[in-house]
């Protein structure tokens, strides 16, 4: 068949459908159809003239099996010709084992076998890779990355199938790297007693590498990865507990995780540096993972969305690493919205961890709050067996926490210990679920807004729900406690209208005022408690507002400890109109943490203080 301009005849020989463009093939040559890549090599390209077409029908024999079936049809392709002529002024290209692929006689004097898409998107099973769950498909795969990485394709896709890879596989951040399906479809596994990482961007791997690249690290723009299982091979005695599945940085501009799944790793997403948006992560679920499901560490910017995250954490890894978190935020202050959330079983470092941190890093220090959103998820608690479990924890090293707001989320099992355990101030927030065996309850039906600050090693807080702060008290002494004050050696204004509840008790309501410029304080009972029924007596019995030359405050004094029958605790709640007050920063700080009673009940000479009594 001399002069043919395509490849008609060959297609239907071989069972496909196939066009090539007339300009690819020489008419005075004849294609050639070889059946591997292996044939391919054999070809005696002595006489071949440039821009000979050849179609390989697969890397390998079709009789080799592998995963899901025998190997047909994703490793082949067009390859065309390249003499040596035709790249002169360039170097000649390398085999790389799928795009380009060497003769195995007259190599260097003849020329090199160049791969033509034909609209198809570059697959590792190009490159050789099996997916057959057993051989190592590292290089195939770090091969099919390179190729992809000179401005020829700029996305990779992983055929259906389970991958195993024995070395961290490097590619850059602009890569689109696709799976046909993250769940029983395409499968990237590392086998027990590697202890690397499994993807990692060439920007995270510099940051991880070389501490000067910290200062000037570039970010991941672009990233794509999406569709693919991503796992450590083992159980919960052999798995790896150090490394990520996933290791990015700084994502930037158009940049999302989506749709994939990790297992058994240290981290299953691990962020370096927070990234310009931040980083996107949408429908993921994160299982078994010894640190946290998604990690986001140091560094400045965002926002930063987690969308659809989900994870399980059964309780023997839990017992082997006590203090993994599902998302952990660490020592950085992006604004964060989790929203859609879904957990299973014990994260005992807290569901969610977010640790203040300074951005000094790369943008001098932290001079904005960071912030933290979640809403609409669901935690469903394991056994309590490893120690008591928290919804959200708070940490920082600069004197305060993020700000938290928390929209209805479903709290049940466990039981849980805290919505809110805040290692700054000292203050931990209950997570008012009901703890009977099957029962459920909705946490936060009206949003909350929680924050608190540190300074000179005095933790202040503040728990909104609608215009009111509360602050719930478990009493276990009778004594003076300070709810409201000033911030240290200051004398700033105080206004508060406050509220003193407990179940069958008391309802009480008092306005407070101390201004010390203007040498005034005083205290208006506006609803007192009956008081001396001796089965419901008034706990908290009186009230003082007061001021000295180092600040201001508001006590109430706690007469006696409640006996809750019927919620089996001694809570007295306090609550306190903020009118838009707001002031952590600024002087007011509302409704501080009282855990005892006043060491020293007693009030510092040079102090003026006004006391009213509460019940009637």
């Amino acid at each position: 068949m001399k002069n043919t301009p395509t490849l008609f005849s060959f297609a239907v020989a071989v069972g496909c459908s196939i066009l090539v463009s007339a300009s690819l093939v020489k008419a005075d040559v004849n294609p050639m159809v070889v059946s591997t890549i292996a044939d391919l090599r054999t070809v005696n390209v002595s006489s071949l003239t440039n821009d000979t077409v050849a179609l390989v029908i697969d890397y390998y024999q079709p009789t080799v099996t592998v995963y899901g079936g025998p190997a047909r049809g994703r490793g082949g392709g067009f390859f065309r010709w390249r003499t040596l002529s035709s790249l002169s002024g360039s170097p000649t290209p390398a085999d790389d084992g799928g795009r380009y692929i060497s003769p195995n006689t007259n190599a260097a004097s003849a020329g090199i076998w160049e791969r033509l898409l034909q609209g198809e998107t570059p697959n590792v099973k190009m490159w050789g890779a099996k997916g057959d769950a057993s051989s190592n498909d590292y290089l195939a795969i770090q091969k099919a990355v390179n190729a992809c990485n000179f401005g020829w394709a700029m996305e990779l896709l992983f055929p259906a199938g389970q991958y195993e890879v024995t070395n961290t596989i490097f590619f850059p951040g602009n890569l689109h790297i696709r799976g046909e399906a993250s769940v029983n479809g395409s499968i990237v596994s590392m086998p027990v007693g590697i202890q690397k990482d499994i993807f990692c961007s060439i920007n995270a791997s510099n940051y991880l590498n070389d501490p000067s690249y910290q200062s000037h690290v570039d970010y991941d723009h672009g990233l794509l990865i999406e569709n693919l299982a991503i796992e450590y091979e083992g159980t919960e005695t052999t798995w790896n507990t150090n490394n990520a599945c996933l290791v990015v940085a700084l994502p930037g501009e158009a940049s999302i995780v989506r749709n994939i799944s990790t297992g058994a790793g240290g981290y299953g997403i691990r962020c370096l540096g927070v990234g310009a948006p931040g980083l996107k992560v949408q429908n993921v679920s994160t299982m078994m993972h010894a640190i946290a499901g998604v990690s986001i560490e140091g560094g400045g910017g965002g926002p930063v969305s987690l969308m659809g995250v989900s994870g399980d954490q059964n309780a023997a890894l839990n017992a082997r690493c006590p203090n993994a978190s599902l998302i952990r935020i660490d020592h950085c202050s992006p604004t964060l919205t989790v929203s859609d959330f879904k957990a299973e079983g014990n994260f005992g470092g807290g569901l969610i961890m977010y640790s203040y941190g300074d951005s000094a890093l790369y943008y001098g220090p932290a001079s904005s709050l960071g912030s933290l959103t979640v809403g609409g998820g669901t935690y469903i608690a394991g056994a309590q067996t490893q120690g008591p479990l928290d919804f959200i924890v708070l940490k920082g090293d600069y004197g305060r926490t993020a700000s938290l707001l928390i929209s209805p989320v479903k709290l049940y099992g466990g039981p849980f210990r805290y919505l809110i355990r805040d290692e700054v101030s000292g203050r931990n927030v209950q997570a008012e679920v009901l703890q009977a065996s099957g029962v459920f309850q909705t946490t936060a039906r009206l949003p909350i807004a929680y924050e608190s600050s540190s300074t000179s090693g005095v933790g202040r807080s503040r728990l909104v729900i609608g215009q009111t702060a509360f602050y719930s008290l478990t009493t276990t002494n009778v004594g003076w406690y300070r709810i409201l004050a000033s911030l240290p050696s200051t004398t700033s204004y105080i206004g508060a209208k406050l509220t003193i509840w407990t179940l069958n008790y008391q309802y009480t309501e008092f306005h407070a005022e101390v201004n010390a410029l203007a040498s005034d304080a005083w205290i208006n009972v506006v609803h007192s408690t009956k008081g001396g029924a001796s089965w419901y007596p008034a706990p908290v019995t009186k009230a003082r507002a007061g001021y000295s030359s180092t600040n201001s405050f508001v006590d109430v004094y706690v007469d006696s400890i409640p006996d809750n029958y019927f919620k089996g605790d001694n809570k007295i709640v306090f609550g306190l109109d903020i009118n838009g007050a707001e002031g952590l920063d600024t002087g007011i700080v509302q409704l501080l943490t009282p855990t005892q009673p006043l060491a020293n009940p007693s009030l510092p000479s040079g102090t003026t203080c006004v006391t009213n009594s509460l019940v009637r």
